[in-house]
């Protein structure tokens, strides 16, 4: 297959006690990601261009974008363990975000999936955003 979008590694030895204590704790709820970060900054620079141009940016986009430019630095994190125990990578981050849309008159969450949000521009997320909001 010559267009492959992913890679494919061993799975290092040193993670199986990760894949070991997962099973153990399978029956138990976790929390599986929390983070608290300053947004002040981005924030300000959004709430000024909707001063300048009227345009309200989407912090979820921006979210999203950051997430994706994390990921693609850190690919590890974007890795599943296959059936033949390798590690499978894929080159483009593709994230499930729910948007907000009407539906009968009333606002409703809809799953959207993102493609690609490592290679795309806030922009170009931000757009597709609110393309599905309308």
């Amino acid at each position: 297959m010559a267009n492959k979008r992913y890679r494919i590694q061993p799975f290092p030895r040193a993670r199986q006690f990760s894949i070991d204590a997962g099973r153990l704790g399978s029956k138990r709820h976790i929390v599986h990601g929390l983070f608290e970060a300053d947004v002040t900054e981005a924030k300000r620079r959004m709430q000024e261009h909707e001063g300048e141009t009227g345009e309200n940016l989407s912090f979820t986009a921006f979210i999203i974008h950051c997430l994706g430019k994390a990921v693609e630095s850190h690919d590890h994190l974007h890795a599943y363990l296959n059936w033949r125990r390798q590690l499978v990578i894929y080159e483009e981050v593709n994230v499930n975000t729910m948007v907000e849309v009407e539906m009968g008159g009333r606002k409703v969450p809809m799953p959207h999936i993102l493609k690609a949000v490592n290679k795309r521009s806030y922009r170009a997320i931000h757009e597709e955003i609110r393309e599905v909001q309308s």
